[in-house]
């Protein structure tokens, strides 16, 4: 899932000397694009937050290979605490979650 992320920072580590910022941006994309579809996980959110990384401040970009890790695999971590909290409150038994733990 962090694929993508991990390829917008490999293409602004390796091509920001090279390519000028609307080319990293389309690079880092379109790339993040081609993962998703081929790894069966396209959805939108994921050619932004590699669009994040490429025109993002430099605090942003100072992450370097830990963006991929925060906040974002914070974030969808808190979702996943979040759901599993409010679900298994439920009174409905077909709605806890997970039935197991793989």
């Amino acid at each position: 899932m962090k694929f993508k992320k991990l390829v917008s920072v490999f293409v602004v580590k390796f091509f920001k000397v090279y390519l000028s910022v609307e080319l990293l941006c389309a690079l880092s994309i379109s790339l993040a694009i081609v993962i998703m579809h081929y790894s069966c996980t396209l959805h939108p959110p994921g050619g932004a937050t590699a669009l994040i990384y490429v025109i993002g401040s430099e605090k942003i970009q100072a992450l370097g290979w830990l963006y991929p890790f925060t906040p974002i695999a914070i974030g969808a971590l808190l979702m996943l605490l979040v759901a599993l909290f409010i679900n298994n409150l439920s009174q409905n038994e077909k709605r806890y979650y997970p039935t197991y733990w793989i």
